[in-house]
């Protein structure tokens, strides 16, 4: 999956290096706020893990579909057909 992101982010913002620092930062802030989400809803709230792991689980599900329904170019900067 981050392979498949760190290509296309690549290619849809014409390699620009922003883009790609945007993606890195927004994941290293989902890496450590979700650890810290789940403790305090598993230990101050009485969620179980189950049920914090659902509210962890559903923006990445929401993020799925977004990824599947997105329109992306058809033609690519820089992808030119072979001749």
């Amino acid at each position: 999956m981050s392979t498949i992101c760190n290509t296309v982010i690549s290619d849809v913002s014409g390699k620009k290096a922003a883009a790609l620092n945007t993606l890195h930062a927004i994941f290293a802030i989902g890496a450590l706020l979700g650890p810290i989400f789940l403790y305090i809803n598993s230990n101050f709230f009485n969620w179980s893990w189950k049920g914090a792991a659902r509210m962890i689980g559903a923006p990445g599900l929401i993020v799925l579909i977004v990824i599947a329904v997105l329109k992306l170019p058809g033609k690519l900067p820089g992808k030119e057909k072979a001749v």
